[in-house]
């Protein structure tokens, strides 16, 4: 991916180029459709003139994206792309919702079409600038890591189909006389739809908060895990801000036993380097285990055989005992599973499951959310 300075310029050259190439061909249409009476045609003009559209917003979304953070957005405005994005699937839809209208009254009342020599060069032009505009964005799309650029890309794509459907409808009229320009336009329309829905979608997900990629963080957690010390990794969390900016926070485990100061320098340089190899800006929180405690690997295993009985898909972290006047008393979190929200009815089966074989026990469980794939861990 380009460094900042870098993408915005791209991304900002690429809106001007769309803006200009979309303008042209949205002109042309328009204007050849309206004089042959091709309803089909001026639906495409007219879903390229969206096109010019999602490019002018495309433009502002990257100006203001590279605004510096300030008082009021200590993390910076690079959301401000997400943003562009969804406004330029509202277009979308408005621009299909306004073709299905159209074409409706030319399936209704079809009109004569006048086809020339002109009309399928304009067309087969079109396709040309779109698939040229395709790869175009598709490349810019992803050396910027831009996701607003890529869904332009896959609606010029759309485009060449759309396209290529309206030039089959002229020249089926040309051979045979038939039109079935309003049902092409129709079948433009639904096309146009289909991508905005897609498009906003997806950008809804951006702007509630994706999960993260799964690949990634079985990457993230073999590289910490890779330190010599580290026991375990869990609650990893990334918070994205943009399509550039992300934190990272997540836990570490070490032995209890080795030195303070050595852990927090291991751990200092390990952010650093986190930082360094996934460009995220990383917090470390050191979780310290009693690893060489008989008492407490025994406690340990039992608790973490009774929970796989209890349900298979959760999982336990930061676990500690505690000598008390009378038994012990055992603290750990558990991960929750996937889509579980409500701790009640699970917390209720372990501290019977463990009652049931320890009485002497006073459990102390703390219940964490499950924001990704189930974490990675080596057993101490």
């Amino acid at each position: 991916m380009e460094r900042n300075d870098q993408r915005t310029d791209l991304g900002r050259s690429t809106a001007l180029l769309g803006i200009f190439l979309n303008g042209a061909l949205a002109l042309g249409k328009i204007v050849l459709g309206s004089l042959s009476g091709a309803v089909s045609i001026t639906a495409d003009g007219w879903n390229n003139f969206s096109d010019l559209l999602s490019a002018v917003v495309a433009l502002v979304g990257f100006h203001f994206a590279d605004a510096p953070p300030d008082a009021e957005h200590p993390f910076g405005h690079e959301r401000s792309e997400y943003l562009a994005t969804f406004v330029v699937g509202l277009m979308i839809l408005f621009t299909g919702g306004q073709l299905v209208l159209s074409s409706g009254r030319a399936v209704l009342h079809p009109a004569e079409m006048e086809v020339s020599w002109l009309t399928l060069g304009a067309l087969i032009l079109s396709m040309g600038v779109k698939l040229f505009l395709y790869f175009f964005y598709r490349a810019r799309g992803r050396r910027t890591g831009s996701d607003l650029i890529l869904a332009n890309a896959i609606d010029s794509r759309n485009d060449v189909l759309s396209t290529g459907a309206v030039f089959l409808s002229v020249l089926i009229f040309r051979a045979v006389a038939v039109n079935i320009d309003g049902l092409v336009g129709l079948g433009v329309s639904v096309l146009v739809l289909y991508s905005g829905f897609e498009l906003l979608k997806d950008n809804i997900t951006d702007l509630l908060g994706p999960p993260p990629d799964p690949h990634e963080v079985e990457k993230i957690q073999d590289f910490l895990l890779s330190y010599p010390g580290v026991l375990g990794v869990h609650d990893l969390i990334i918070h994205h801000y943009g399509p550039q900016t992300a934190f990272l926070t997540v836990h570490v485990e070490v032995d209890s036993e080795e030195d303070v100061i050595h852990l927090h320098e291991l751990l200092d340089g390990m952010e650093r380097d986190v930082e360094e190899a996934f460009n995220l800006n990383t917090t470390i929180h050191m979780d310290p285990l009693q690893v060489n405690d008989a008492t407490t690997r025994e406690f340990y295993h039992l608790v973490k055989e009774v929970v796989a009985e209890v349900d298979p898909s959760t999982s336990i972290h930061d676990f500690r005992i505690v000598k008390a006047r009378e038994g012990w008393n055992v603290l750990f979190d558990v991960l929750l599973p996937p889509g579980v929200n409500s701790s009640k009815e699970l917390d209720g089966k372990l501290r019977r499951a463990l009652g049931e074989r320890r009485p002497d026990w006073n459990l102390v469980i703390e219940y964490d959310a499950n924001f990704l794939p189930q974490a990675g861990r080596k057993t101490p």
